[in-house]
């Protein structure tokens, strides 16, 4: 269960002192919509106690005749059979059809047997953030109204888990108003009909991971200015909260901002592109040498980076005595900027820091 494409290095770090400054700014970005399924994370006797259950879903209303969607599911089987787990689409309008297309999409199953992190989380940020997902047809790709369809479904194991991204666009075969809902179900009996689950998602279970879903799907961040010859500093990033004890710039992904009840802050950003705008001042005369690295802050992290038109897996970093730089650049006189894209794996830990630093 390896990921193809090119790893960034791993360099052991010192990060002793170094003053961390906020992210000074981040807005909202990305039209597609996103939808995180990660809570009840464990499907057990006490957080799956029906037959069959909603998990979580988006429910849709608008005159858009297109809309594009992403789901980050992230399902952890510890029941004693087998669980099926798929996507539905409820067309709940009474006109017109709904069509299923451009779905690109990346899963893994794996139990104890391997690291969620590396071999489950990063294979599928760095499918997503590439663009090399495999391009699927749903089970049922048109929707007639008032009907419902499987896009598709999964067999878990006992002990396994379950994690996928899904990318898909739903379109209007008529004009006018379209109405509809996803939902991400489960079910005990691997021969059920998952269509026929229309019930309410599953109440919060009390581990602390995230559900909701948001209509963007990216954050825009940009650091602090760096400039040249300074101290080496950190930026993290996804922190909980402020030095000041306010919420930090770029945690836009909250339960308040989700457009349903009952869900839960994405502090992590899970399933999120996380856009780096790296602002940099070189005040003498001639380039300078700077790196940019990340470096965890808050336990094991792993995931992907975007530059330059590549994508690149970000190893498993257990510790912030590790750190994988992301540019070493010459940094001309005056102002300058450098800017990259962030996934995060499944079961990572942040914050997660840019480190930045004269050479």
């Amino acid at each position: 269960m390896t990921c193809q494409g090119k790893d960034l290095p791993i360099e052991v770090v010192d990060t002793t002192g170094i003053i961390q400054y906020d992210i000074a700014s981040a807005t909202k970005g990305g039209t597609r919509r996103l939808m995180v399924s990660d809570n009840p994370e464990t499907l057990s006797e006490a957080n799956f106690s029906v037959r069959h259950g909603t998990l979580w879903h988006d429910v849709v209303q608008t005159n858009n005749k297109t809309v594009q969607h992403r789901i980050f599911a992230w399902h952890y089987n510890v029941l004693k059979d087998p669980v099926k787990v798929g996507i539905t689409l409820e067309n709940k309008a009474n006109h017109g059809a709904l069509r299923i297309t451009s779905i690109a999409r990346e899963y893994r199953v794996g139990g104890d047997d391997v690291n969620w992190i590396s071999d489950i989380g990063t294979c599928i940020s760095r499918a997503t953030l590439g663009g090399t997902a495999d391009q699927r047809t749903a089970e049922n790709p048109l929707i007639k109204q008032l009907q419902s369809g499987l896009i598709e479904s999964f067999i878990v194991p006992p002990g396994k888990l379950l994690g996928f991204m899904y990318d898909f666009t739903v379109e209007s075969t008529d004009s006018g108003q379209i109405s509809y809902e996803v939902r991400t179900v489960a079910s005990r009996d691997t021969a059920y009909d998952l269509t026929l689950i229309k019930s309410a998602p599953l109440p919060l279970a009390p581990q602390a991971h995230p559900r909701g879903s948001w209509n963007f799907s990216e954050t825009n961040a940009i650091t602090p200015v760096y400039t040249v010859g300074s101290a080496r500093v950190i930026y993290p990033t996804a922190t909980k909260l402020k030095k000041d004890g306010t919420l930090p710039a770029d945690q836009l992904f909250t339960a308040v901002n989700s457009e349903l009840p009952t869900s839960l802050d994405n502090r992590a950003q899970f399933g999120a592109v996380y856009n780096v705008t790296v602002p940099v001042n070189n005040p003498s005369s001639q380039a300078r040498t700077i790196k940019i690295s990340l470096n965890p802050r808050g336990g094991s992290y792993g995931g992907a980076v975007r530059k330059d038109g590549q994508t690149y897996g970000v190893p498993l970093m257990r510790t912030n005595t590790q750190a994988c730089p992301v540019y070493t650049v010459n940094a001309p006189p005056g102002n300058s900027k450098y800017t990259f894209a962030l996934m995060i794996a499944g079961a990572s830990s942040t914050p997660l820091g840019i480190l930045v630093e004269t050479l």
